[in-house]
């Protein structure tokens, strides 16, 4: 389906809100990257960093470590005070800090700003999401969700471009000027439709709604749905979201996409981005690692500019499950290659560039989307902190213990580990993960207590007409929903 703007109420306007809530992906790309410097502070006399074996674990794990204790506080954050407004205040300490660092550099200093760091981004990931998703049109929302990838990924390339020209130090503040301007620019992002609606702030969400739209644009029959879908189970406090959960349409979907994520850290992708010069360094590969480290932010950053372009053209499920075939399929490839030294080296890199695209592609972006879509608007804000929990939780586990499996059973073991994980995951969403595209956040609440056979009729359905579907409002997507159950 070939995206036209000229179809889309209010397009421009949503994909400026898109483009700078995406950019505070940023943040979370460069403190991912930011451990590409550390074998330069070893080599840096001009300062006193010693960095024990355990400073280096818990220097790039700190972020982790901090992010396990946040998403479930956000849910409660974002209910009281808005997404948009707790998004804008997360940003500010992502900009002062690595200035801080850079000015004052000491190893205590180095502990508190990837602790502060890692509170900011595990606070504006987990909010980001459902805001976007919540701000989009259906039709849009997979194609302005992926500019959070290419983000994260422009954070990583600049990131790692800055380590091989620049002192640590120098790295570390030049880190901060991408999100100077903008914790300005998201003073002009308006606040969720469904939050003001919850709130019993009607008449600001219809404000947003035309604000998104158009001036010109009938948004009651979207607000119609949104008091809809409030009315049927209204929830305003996390107490209330925690009761709701009881619910099988509504934990059906946060444990099968809590699982995948969990699944997805496992799979080699937070290893891959946090460790790569080492990686490179310990692969023995003929290029220079910091030189392959910009190949693979350039080759990540391609990919994702690719997935902003194909991701609502092509449905999430098979991409999903191709995805994880080729990410499991490369990684037992690299490990071949370590495994026996005959092969040229240069296949290493070429084999984990083949995983970067393809998560980059499927695995690495998608499962995010489908999540803040498939979980039904009144449990959203905790079901995508819970699912954030343990993203993180698995994340810190992975990122603490690798550098204790490098040693134990060796670089090319670990990464047969982690093609298991990813195909691991092309059969969870093989066998649970419904398709999402083209259908609007409350068509998909009651996803998961429809019978397997309507759901196969509604995909059948969507395969033949989903180009007309995708432009209808979300009464019309109900009305052919309820036209597959009768069928």
């Amino acid at each position: 389906m070939k995206l036209d703007p000229a179809k889309v109420p209010g397009f421009y306007r949503q994909l400026g809100c898109s483009m700078i809530l995406a950019w505070t992906a940023m943040s979370l790309g460069t403190t991912t990257s930011w451990p590409t410097v550390i074998p330069k502070i070893h080599n840096d006399t001009h300062t006193d960093l010693d960095l024990t074996f355990a400073d280096v674990q818990w220097i790039i794990s700190l972020p982790r470590v901090t992010a396990v204790f946040v998403p479930l506080m956000t849910g409660s954050l974002m209910e009281w005070m808005g997404a948009c407004r707790l998004i804008t205040l997360c940003m500010i300490p992502t900009v002062v800090f690595p200035i801080i660092l850079s000015l004052v550099p000491s190893k205590e200093m180095l502990y508190v700003l990837r602790t502060v760091l890692g509170f900011s981004n595990g606070l504006i990931i987990t909010a980001v999401a459902p805001l976007t998703s919540e701000l989009m049109s259906p039709e849009i929302r997979g194609i302005f969700a992926s500019f959070r990838k290419i983000h994260a990924s422009l954070g990583n390339l600049f990131m790692y471009i800055s380590a091989t020209f620049l002192s640590w130090y120098v790295a570390t503040a030049v880190s901060a000027v991408p999100l100077i301007p903008l914790t300005m620019l998201l003073l002009l992002v308006p606040e969720s439709p469904y939050w003001l609606a919850r709130h019993g702030r009607i008449e600001d969400a219809t404000r947003t709604l035309f604000f998104l739209r158009g001036q010109q644009h009938d948004v009651q029959p979207e607000i119609d749905k949104i008091r809809e879908g409030i009315a049927k189970q209204p929830s305003a406090t996390v107490k209330d979201q925690f009761q709701l959960l009881k619910l099988s349409k509504n934990y059906k979907p946060v444990i099968v996409m809590a699982v995948s994520a969990a699944a997805g850290l496992m799979s080699g992708q937070s290893i891959i981005f946090q460790y790569t010069v080492f990686l490179f360094e310990e692969a023995n590969v003929d290029l220079d690692p910091f030189f392959c480290t910009i190949l693979v932010g350039l080759v990540r950053l391609l990919a994702s500019i690719l997935s902003a372009v194909t991701v609502d053209m092509i449905n999430r499920r098979p991409l999903l499950i191709i995805s994880g075939l080729v990410c499991g399929s490369s990684l037992i490839m690299t490990s071949i290659c370590l495994l026996v030294p005959a092969l040229p080296r240069w296949l290493i890199v070429f084999f984990v560039l083949i995983f970067v695209v393809s998560l980059t592609l499927g695995v690495g972006l998608v499962p995010a989307l489908v999540a803040s879509e498939l979980i039904p608007t009144p449990v959203r804000p905790i079901g995508v902190a819970i699912c954030t929990n343990v993203s993180v939780l698995v994340a810190l586990i992975n990122t603490i213990t690798f550098p204790n499996m490098l040693v134990g059973i060796g670089l090319e073991n670990s990464f047969f580990i982690f093609a298991a994980f990813n195909y691991l995951l092309a059969i969870i969403f093989w066998l649970w993960v419904p398709e999402t595209r083209g259908r609007s956040l409350v068509d998909l609440q009651d996803v998961f207590e429809k019978p397997k056979n309507q759901c196969k009729m509604e995909n059948m359905s969507k395969r033949f007409h989903h180009q007309e579907v995708a432009v209808l409002d979300c009464r019309t997507v109900m009305a052919l929903s309820y036209s597959s159950l009768a069928s």
